[in-house]
């Protein structure tokens, strides 16, 4: 249904046009298929042997949330472009976009696009936000995986709630890394213990973050402040620090439509210094574990998420999570 609305408002998008500030519907039509889906080549690799991803997935599990999920919100945010977006965004999508250092260069769009909405925070746009933050959030997850160590553990579902106990059997090995996590956590083994629990705790959709956070490396407090953080997210909140700005804007956007007075908006209260002090850090994400129903309860039936979860963290790979950690 949304593919026939979407074939229906290319033919009418003069207006649309204007406002995304797009001279043409051949420019618009570019901009359109500027927008595309990041890849991972090794969850395609195993795509097409139909092995899902193994020990963590079933082929109809990864199916469903990386190819199936993804076409469904690109397209939710092509034809929000075309229907309800007020401001342009084409910029976000620009070759210049590509020209950042990630794993994966398309993923800066996204950020790039998420960065935006958050700073306008027109509440007619949460939808566009919601959609492309799906994205960005499941590209953390699922680029960070690898095959399960071996043994392959089976994707058993429990009969009953047992009580389970974590057993880890991979861990980073870059030094730097393991600098960063003993000085953040103590040791590999408090880490990974807070990181299993974290993610286990979440009750619905959200995914548990490890965030390195750090100030510009031109300063002399570069190595003394830079730490890890494990933080948990819900629906399509995302682990960036600009989104302070959404929430801040989204409080004088309620002031203005109850009438609230803004004699004192210049005054922060205790919560806007805190943000504010937030903003100082560079967040920069290193990997994310989905915890969503829709993730594990096909597999591991109603009582295997923490078996779930401790599959994730063995699956994970570091040396894609440490490349992403930013030089000095």
């Amino acid at each position: 249904m949304l593919a026939r609305r979407f074939t229906r408002f290319i033919s009418t998008s003069s207006s649309l046009r204007q406002q995304l500030s797009v001279s043409s519907e051949s420019d618009f039509n570019i901009l359109l298929g500027k927008i595309q889906l990041p890849q991972v080549d090794r969850l395609n690799e195993f795509n097409t042997q139909n092995k899902g991803l193994p020990g963590i997935f079933s082929q109809s599990t990864l199916n469903d949330i990386w190819y199936d999920q993804l076409n469904h919100k690109l397209e939710d945010i092509k034809y929000i472009f075309q229907s309800l977006s007020h401001h342009d965004y084409s910029h976000c999508f620009n070759d210049s976009s590509l020209n950042e250092n990630t794993s994966n260069k398309v993923i800066n769009q996204y950020k790039n696009l998420l960065y935006d909405i958050a700073k306008r925070f027109d509440p007619n746009e949460s939808y566009l936000f919601d959609s492309t933050a799906s994205i960005y959030n499941l590209y953390y997850f699922l680029s960070s995986l690898k095959s399960s160590t071996s043994p392959i553990p089976t994707l058993a579902k429990p009969d009953s709630l047992i009580t389970f106990k974590p057993s880890f059997k991979s861990s980073p090995l870059n030094s730097d890394l393991v600098k960063l996590i003993n000085k953040s956590f103590g040791s590999i083994e408090e880490f990974q213990t807070l990181l299993f629990h974290s993610a286990a705790s979440i009750k619905g959709n959200g995914y548990t973050w490890l965030t390195y956070n750090h100030i510009d490396a031109s300063t002399n407090d570069f190595n003394k402040l830079s730490h890890l953080s494990i933080l948990n997210t819900y629906n399509s909140g995302i682990p960036l620090n600009f989104t302070n700005r959404r929430i801040s804007n989204g409080r004088e956007h309620d002031k203005r439509v109850s009438g609230e007075s803004e004699t004192n908006s210049s005054i922060p209260n205790l919560e806007d210094a805190k943000f504010n002090n937030v903003n100082e850090f560079q967040i920069t994400p290193l990997f994310a574990i989905g915890s969503n129903p829709s993730f594990w309860l096909r597999d591991y039936g109603v009582f295997g998420k923490k078996q779930y979860v401790n599959n994730v963290i063995n699956a994970i790979d570091w040396e894609i999570v440490e490349n992403r950690l930013p030089s000095k």
